[in-house]
Order: C-alpha cells, then structure tokens, then sequence
C-alpha cells in the first residue's frame, strides 16, 4: 500500500543554492583614480626620476652632477613641485637658491638647508 505524507508549504520542494561568482557589482569596479593611472601608463606619461646620492657626496659639486644627471645635461625640462620648469643647465641657479650650506666642513653626512627650509623637489619630464 503506498504511503502518503504532506509537503511543508513554508519552504520550496527544491531548495537550489549557487556558489559561483556572483554578476557585476561596486567592488568590480574601477575608481576614477585607477582609471586616470592606467590613461597615464598607456599614454605614457613621463615619469619621475630619482637618483640616491651615496653618503660621501655632500658638496656642492656632487649636487650639481646630480642636477645635470636628472635633466641630461640640460636637454630634459626640469619641473619643480610647484609646476615651475626650467631646461638648460641650471644647477648653479637652484643650487644658490637653495642655499644649501654644504661648503662648510661637518661630520654630518646629510644636506641641509642653511635657512633651515625645505628646498624645492625637482623631476625630470
């Protein structure tokens, strides 16, 4: 004799479950500032250059060499960190008004300004 039973009416008869990658959602998505960085490398903008200076080179000839390397002896522009550029050699100009005081002789190592302000960051473009 066959046997009857009843189906609760509260859940579905088959209860199928995915566990795969869900569609297309915010996190899938990219920010307008990975969107900018990825125009600029396929555009390909001019990127910074950034020389280390070993320890023993605190004069100011060193600093100029420095300078003359990052802007290929005047034939790259130099851009400053408030947009200003400059091309030719102009190392002796910034090294003045950077009024580094790296003449006098110190145990010291680093570079520091005279007036004690931050001098101005240079990049090549």
């Amino acid at each position: 004799m066959a046997k009857t039973f009843s189906l609760p009416k509260e859940e579905p008869l088959l209860n199928i479950a995915s566990y795969a990658r869900g569609g297309p959602r915010a996190a899938d998505r990219l920010t307008p500032s990975q969107i900018e960085h990825i125009r600029l490398t396929v555009n390909r903008a001019p990127e910074a250059v950034v020389k280390v200076l070993p320890r023993s080179s605190n004069d100011l000839k060193a600093v100029g060499k420095h300078l003359d390397y990052i802007g290929r002896r005047g034939n790259l522009e130099l851009e400053g960190d408030d947009g200003e550029r400059l091309q030719g050699r102009v190392a002796d100009a910034l090294l003045e008004d950077w009024d580094l005081d790296v003449d006098d002789v110190r145990r010291q190592g680093s570079l520091t300004a005279a007036s004690k302000r931050t001098p101005r960051s240079w990049s090549s473009n």
